[in-house]
């Protein structure tokens, strides 16, 4: 392999990884906010690049070198035919059957190594296995713990943040190994920093826009559950990535995509937490990504390499034979799924055009209603409030004849004590006795009159007496006519004072409240 194609090679597969398996990954992390916040950008490649560091220094490699150009092609052409289907679909599983299809071709034996698949369907069952275990030991741990919420839930944050650390290191050291040996290492080191770098910064949104999703869609668990996964598949990413660990059984060490683990290890958390499983969202990505992308990348192999090389067809018929049947069940497996998926999308669609408008219906009519209820309030307090400042006003009126009317009795005492015929006395006397008797209740109904409009305004009478309780009876009285609105006239006449007096009141509150000569005295008292 040449360096430029090594590094388009390690740029296809990091960027792809970015955007579909490490959001999958990481995403049960999240779902802990004292583990999500230890990681950033910097910190996640720098434990993929250890890992792909120590896949190098070590002799373990999944595959053997192959024609790298049509490994690429065949396993980006898969992929992209895949995800018309599937948003999630994973290139490590294309690469593996693109590289398959191409040994298989340039080799004089017609025979696919099922130890591979086989090998990934071993892994999931795994995952899913060590995931239960772990999810019943944590939880009955944590659960005995008699440790405060928050010191439980930083403890399990931390567990967490360590697990999630060895299975990136976990994926880089896979991965490593699914990449030829070219170059030196030092070399192949050099360019692995670099391109995981230039493309953990390019895909950083992206990816992390498909982790947020990917934890309210899938991986809405409790951080026992994200803990027992994401170690699972730390550990069985591990286990399959060295040779030494099936030597008495028919499986391969295996390059493997994280984002099924994942999946794996949730529906493991779901059977031990005694949780409906779905099992349709893990078959069906395991059939797309573990079955239908390779074998269509290992198609795509054989046919690109047989364009290149058609000589290699003539070595044995078997071969072409084969490949017949490769195409026949990738075509057949595409329009089972195409069929599946446009009827999936447009029930689904429908469903969710409908829920959506019946959802916006119910909330036009709740803020239809909202609204109506606040109108129809507030019309309520303004009619409220106006018939209450018409009876304000009313008694003021009345209070004010009855002012005019006292005026008018002191007039006719005077007349009274001034007329000396006997007679005319007594008539006098007669009229104030008859006048007196019709309007003997005058203090009551000023009372009265006080009484309502402190009622009507309580809210600023308290507030008076807290911020200014150097004021007296008669002082808090003339704010609440001035902030009524009344005049002079009116207020000297409610007060049983004269016009003088009350600007005098005036002056002297105007002092006592702290006003300077610009500011007005009505207008500060409508604002406290």
């Amino acid at each position: 392999m040449a360096p430029l194609t090594f590094i388009l090679f390690v740029i296809i597969l990091a960027g792809w990884l970015s955007v579909t398996d490490l959001p999958v990954a990481l995403a049960p992390a999240g779902t802990c906010h004292t583990a999500q916040k230890r990681f950033r950008t910097p910190g996640i490649l720098l434990l993929l690049f250890l890992g792909l560091g120590l896949s190098r220094l070590s002799t373990s490699q999944l595959v053997p070198n192959v024609d790298s150009v049509v490994v690429i092609f065949a396993a980006v052409l898969a992929v992209v035919a895949v995800r018309i289907f599937i948003k999630n679909a994973s290139i490590v599983f294309a690469f593996a059957g693109a590289i398959a299809g191409t040994r298989m071709l340039q080799s004089d034996s017609s025979v696919i190594q099922w130890s591979v698949p086989l090998s990934w369907l071993a892994a999931i069952m795994a995952t899913i296995l060590i995931a239960a275990i772990l999810c019943k030991v944590i939880s009955s741990i944590s659960s005995r713990s008699d440790c405060h919420l928050l010191t439980k839930m930083n403890r399990l944050g931390l567990a967490i943040t360590l697990s999630a650390s060895l299975l990136l290191v976990a994926i880089g050291f896979n991965l490593g190994g699914l990449l030829p040996t070219v170059l030196t290492v030092e070399f192949q080191l050099l360019v692995f920093a670099a391109i995981v770098l230039i493309v953990g910064l390019i895909v950083k949104r992206e990816s992390e826009s498909n982790s947020h999703r990917l934890m309210e869609r899938w991986f809405d668990v409790n951080a026992e559950a994200a803990l027992a996964m994401t170690l699972a598949a730390a550990l069985v990413i591990m286990l399959f990535s060295f040779n030494l660990t099936f030597v008495n059984i028919h499986l391969n060490a295996v390059p493997l995509a994280p984002g099924v683990l994942m999946l794996a290890g949730l529906t493991g958390c779901e059977l031990a937490q005694n949780k409906e499983v779905n099992w349709m969202m893990l078959v069906s990505k395991v059939a797309t990504d573990a079955l239908l992308t390779p074998l269509l990348a290992m198609t795509l192999a054989c046919l690109i390499s047989g364009l290149l090389h058609p000589n290699l067809f003539s070595l044995a018929n078997a071969k072409v034979g084969l490949l017949v049947i490769l195409l026949a069940l990738v075509s057949g497996g595409l329009m089972v799924m195409s069929i599946l998926y446009l009827r999936n999308t447009k029930s689904s669609g429908k469903t969710l055009r409908e829920l959506d408008d019946e959802l916006n219906e119910n909330r036009r009519a709740i803020n239809e209603m909202e609204i109506k209820t606040m109108q129809a309030e507030n019309e309520n307090l303004r009619n409220l409030l106006d018939l209450k400042r018409k009876e304000l006003v009313g008694v003021a009126m009345n209070l004010s004849e009855q002012k005019e009317f006292i005026d008018g009795l002191y007039e006719k005492v005077k007349q009274v004590q001034a007329e000396t015929d006997a007679d005319k006395k007594d008539a006098l006397l007669h009229e104030l006795r008859t006048d007196l008797n019709l309007r003997k209740n005058f203090s009551n109904e000023i009372d009265s009159f006080y009484a309502q409009v402190e009622n009507l305004h309580k809210d600023f009478t308290i507030r008076m007496t807290e911020k200014y309780p150097q004021l007296t009876k008669q002082e808090r009285r003339l704010t609440m006519l001035l902030r009524l609105g009344f005049s002079t006239k009116y207020i000297a006449a409610l007060m049983s004072i004269a016009p003088t007096s009350v600007e005098i009141g005036r002056h002297r509150l105007r002092a006592k409240l702290g006003l300077s000569r610009s500011q007005n005295l009505t207008e500060f008292i409508k604002t406290i």
